[in-house]
């Protein structure tokens, strides 16, 4: 879905701006925030409009999983604040610059663990 939106899919968007109305904003699970993140202009810009929109459990800096509240339920997976976006993001300009050895491609759960 990030890929899609990023390219500019007109279905991607139109069902990202309509879940704007939703009570409980989309999830993008940590990993696939590194696997898509590059730290290019183009990149930084259309995630900074899209990460307003969604949540990413438990990253602190995240926006809030339900619309219109600052806290979340006690207990809730996606609330648990245990990371930051930031971290997410510097995985994902390492696996920009990586250079794996043979037929390994770069992956978010190995850079997130560097």
């Amino acid at each position: 879905m990030l890929l899609a939106m990023l390219s500019g899919d007109a279905v991607a968007l139109t069902l990202h701006h309509g879940l704007r109305r939703a009570p409980h904003r989309p999830v993008i699970i940590g990993p696939v925030l590194a696997q898509a993140w590059r730290p290019d202009p183009k990149t930084v810009h259309a995630f900074s409009g899209y990460l307003k929109d969604c949540t990413v459990p438990q990253a602190r800096g995240s926006a809030a999983p339900m619309q219109g509240r600052a806290t979340a339920n006690v207990g809730c997976v996606a609330c648990a604040k245990t990371t930051t976006l930031d971290s997410y993001k510097r995985a994902g300009a390492m696996l920009a610059k990586a250079v794996p050895p043979g037929k390994k491609r770069p992956d978010a759960v190995d850079a997130s663990s560097s």
